[in-house]
């Protein structure tokens, strides 16, 4: 995992601008192919000096394994981190509601679904919580 840097240019007045996009790497058929992961977008402001522990510390995070030795990380690249490593997280696929059968029909007591299961609020993590 890396940081590519790209320059593109405005169409309308040609007007030269660096994007950042974070690429991962791997070999598929014999090849490597280069899949971007994510564009970072043009005000990316990690120094860069500095990516190689974004994407050293990020690819931990990602993938839930710790550095055997982990090295020290600020506090501006640790909130970089955090911030994008929610933003690769997969989102969970929404899934409709089956809709109710135009008849009434009764369900026997042994087959009938369990009561609502109840979750302690306090115990939740948010990993990309929205107002």
């Amino acid at each position: 995992m890396y940081i590519r840097r790209t320059q593109t240019r405005t169409s309308a007045s040609g007007e030269v601008y660096f994007t950042h996009r974070l690429v991962r790497a791997e070999r598929v058929g014999g090849k490597v192919r280069q899949i971007t992961l994510l564009n970072l977008g043009r005000h990316f402001e990690l120094a860069a000096g500095d990516w190689p522990l974004f994407c050293t510390r990020l690819r931990e995070l990602v993938s839930g394994q710790s550095a055997l030795l982990s090295m020290p990380v600020s506090d501006a690249i640790e909130a970089a981190v955090q911030r994008y490593a929610a933003l690769l997280q997969p989102r969970p696929a929404v899934v409709e509601a089956p809709s109710a059968p135009a008849t009434k029909t009764t369900v026997p007591t042994e087959t009938a679904a369990p009561g609502p299961t109840w979750v302690d609020a306090e115990s939740l993590e948010l990993l990309d919580p929205r107002t």
